[in-house]
């Protein structure tokens, strides 16, 4: 995967420099679930942002632990339905 992303020029998660990027095709036709996916593909992106910006390591430590209790929350959801 190319992601375009120069790490000389970043400075921490900025809108544009996604390498992974939620595609609306093939959703699972419930636009919360969508989105809530969409929010976890955005989790997963910030954390591969952080890795290659050494400035963001920190965030190295935060964004796992968003990710998991995001994605608990959702599989909750998911098997609710």
């Amino acid at each position: 995967m190319n992601c375009n992303i120069s790490t000389s020029s970043m400075n921490g998660y900025e809108s544009g420099m996604s390498c992974f990027a939620w595609k609306d095709s093939p959703g699972v036709g419930i636009a919360s679930i969508n989105n809530e996916h969409e929010q976890i593909i955005d989790y997963i992106d910030r954390l591969h942002v952080a890795g290659l910006d050494r400035k963001s390591l920190s965030d190295m430590w935060t964004i796992p632990g968003g990710l998991v209790e995001y994605t608990m929350t959702h599989f909750l959801l998911e098997e609710a339905l």
